[in-house]
C-alpha cells in the first residue's frame, strides 16, 4: 500500500476577467475551485474509519474503529489525528511534533 501525504488546499481567486461577458466563465471556473476545496477539506473532517486511509493529509483526524488500531497500545475504539512531521497516528489528546 502506497501512502501519500498532501497538505491541505488552499483557494485563491483568480483575476478579474477583462473582456466583456467573461463574467459567466469566471464565476463558473471559481465555483469549480471552490468546490474541490471544499472536497479537499472535507477529507479533514472527523469520520470513523476501521482502515487506514488511502491519502494522509497532516492534522486528519479519525475514530479508529476495530480492528484497524493505528496508535500502539490502543485497545478500544478512539480519536486519532495523523501528525506528518511525527509520520505517525497519534491519540487527538496527544500534542503534535513541532514541524
Amino acid at each position: 500500500m502506497t501512502i501519500t501525504v498532501k497538505a491541505p488546499p488552499s483557494y485563491t481567486p483568480q483575476a478579474l476577467p477583462l473582456l466583456d461577458g467573461g463574467d459567466g466563465k469566471y464565476m463558473q471556473n471559481e465555483l469549480v475551485r471552490l468546490q474541490a476545496v471544499l472536497r479537499a477539506y472535507q477529507n479533514l473532517l472527523p469520520q470513523a474509519a476501521s482502515e487506514a486511509p488511502k491519502t494522509l493529509v497532516d492534522g486528519m483526524i479519525r475514530l479508529s474503529r476495530d480492528p484497524w488500531r493505528p496508535v500502539s497500545g490502543q485497545t478500544t475504539d478512539q480519536l486519532v489525528y495523523w501528525d506528518a512531521a511525527g509520520s505517525l497516528w497519534r491519540l487527538l489528546a496527544t500534542a503534535p511534533t513541532n514541524s
